[in-house]
């Protein structure tokens, strides 16, 4: 006996082709067609945000469950208080100096300065070079200032407050190098 080979089909194509026939032969207009998963190897489907945010999504609910059920069962071992006293020492402990205060007010002064040393730059009446000078000083006199007066008057800043205060000044010192870059490429490109 001899074994003939036979023509090789794919039940999944003629599923495929019977659904097509039967959705033909209805009297209504479906919305929606079939179509193949978003997350099967013959779609084409490339952009994944949306799953990986949800993914992000479940890992936090999931982690703010298990730090709810932590809560619940052992309470808070923590003395919230002195923490709050730790971190906010100079509200806490009110002495009459509020050096935290004068520092977050005193960021309006090199501000003020570079922007004045613009203007004289920008009207010539002072040398690029020595205008350089002035912003390096004035920049690296912004970061030095808060280090000093925090390890100077320590027992008077509390951690929050020394926190703040140099993530301010840390901002303001990239913020006034990018503007002093940006207004000499802007003099260089008018010349």
């Amino acid at each position: 006996m001899r074994l003939r080979r036979t023509n090789s089909t794919s039940r999944a194509e003629d599923i495929v082709t019977e659904d097509a026939k039967v959705r033909r032969s209805q009297p209504d207009k479906p919305i929606h067609s079939p179509r193949d998963s978003l997350i099967s190897w013959t779609s084409e489907f490339q952009n994944y945000e949306g799953m990986v945010n949800w993914a992000f999504l479940l890992l936090a609910m999931g982690g703010f469950r298990l730090f709810l059920e932590n809560i619940n069962k052992y309470g808070l071992r923590v003395d919230l208080t002195a923490w709050i006293s730790t971190l906010l020492y100079h509200l806490a402990h009110d002495q009459g100096e509020f050096p935290t205060l004068y520092l977050v007010l005193y960021t309006n002064v090199p501000i003020l300065l570079i922007l004045l040393l613009e203007k004289l730059i920008a009207k010539e009446l002072i040398p690029w070079r020595l205008g350089t000078f002035m912003h390096m000083t004035n920049l690296l006199l912004m970061l030095i200032l808060p280090i000093v007066v925090i390890n100077v008057k320590s027992e008077y800043i509390g951690v929050g407050g020394a926190t703040l205060v140099t993530g301010v000044y840390a901002v303001l010192f990239l913020k006034m190098w990018s503007y002093i870059q940006v207004n000499h490429w802007c003099r260089c490109s008018i010349t």
